[in-house]
């Protein structure tokens, strides 16, 4: 989970079988957030702050995403069990990402997903 201020994107996912070096199958998923183009160098950066969440649940193969704490669904893929990595891009300079790994508490129930059936 991150708090993400910067350039628009639509929920970008990658996923990769492991068949290729780098890469993988590339699809659009979720809302976009943030600006539409990156900024000048004489241009104030006022783009709001959103948080954008992904968890992995191993029980149903899928990855899930939420932005501000709000469940927004699950990738139009099926994990295979495997060992994996997260990862994180920015589009443009000046853009910037924190990322909360547990150490502070997340926006998103992740107990009450947990809990759920």
């Amino acid at each position: 989970f991150s708090s993400v201020r910067g350039c628009t994107n639509d929920g970008d996912f990658v996923f990769n079988d492991g068949a290729k070096p780098y890469g993988g199958e590339w699809g659009a998923f979720g809302p976009s957030w943030g600006r539409v183009k990156a900024l000048s160098d004489n241009q104030e950066d006022n783009a709001p702050m959103f948080t954008v969440g992904c968890g992995l649940d191993a029980d149903k193969h899928q990855i899930f995403f939420t932005l501000n704490g709000e469940m927004v669904g699950a990738a139009p893929t099926t994990l295979l069990p495997g060992d994996y990595a997260a990862a994180l891009s920015l589009h443009a300079f000046g853009d910037e990402a924190v990322i909360n790994a547990g150490a502070a508490p997340f926006l998103f129930d992740i107990k009450g997903f947990c809990a759920s059936p």
